[in-house]
């Protein structure tokens, strides 16, 4: 599937859940939510890429390894950019990046 088309699902997704889960404003929300996902998709997918293809390891321990990294990032960049409290941060990464990780098996 088409990289962009990809990370625009991811963002579609990771939205949803964060008005979902704290209704913030809406289009700051959308912003910074695009924007965070901006830097971390391309991220992930070259760290899985150049990780599975140099050391020819199976893609599904790194898969969740650096998913947790992203996690972790992205909890934190929405702590700073949405002035929420870091668990609430934490909490919207976890769901967001469970359910869009989930959705990308089945694409």
């Amino acid at each position: 599937m088409n990289s962009i088309l990809i990370w625009a699902l991811t963002v579609a997704v990771e939205y949803a859940v964060l008005l979902t889960l704290f209704r913030k404003e809406r289009l700051k929300s959308l912003l910074y939510c695009t924007l965070v996902n901006a830097i971390t998709n391309p991220m992930m997918n070259f760290a899985i890429h150049n990780a599975t293809s140099t050391f020819q390891a199976d893609w599904m321990p790194l898969f969740f390894l650096f998913e947790g990294l992203v996690i972790l990032a992205e909890s934190t960049l929405m702590y700073l950019l949405l002035d929420m409290e870091y668990l609430q941060a934490l909490l919207w990464a976890v769901a967001a990046n469970a359910l869009s990780a989930s959705l990308s098996f089945f694409l």
